[in-house]
């Protein structure tokens, strides 16, 4: 259970810190470079959300059959 809920916390903190970073390149950066850099981002971000919807779908699920 212990590491059910560390392994939700651990993706909940890597998400802030995506977001964070994504916040300051569009605050530093030119429009050009934040453009290239969103559509990377963008890509990179669904695969990571939906990694993260997976994992937290089975872990409900997990807990739910145990």
């Amino acid at each position: 259970m212990q590491l059910i809920f560390a392994t939700m916390l651990y993706f909940h903190i890597r998400w802030f810190i995506l977001l964070t970073n994504l916040l300051t390149l569009i605050l530093h950066s030119r429009l050009k470079q934040y453009k290239d850099f969103y559509q990377s981002y963008k890509n990179y971000e669904s695969k990571l959300y939906h990694c993260y919807l997976l994992i937290h779908l089975t872990l409900i699920y997990y807990i739910k059959k145990h």
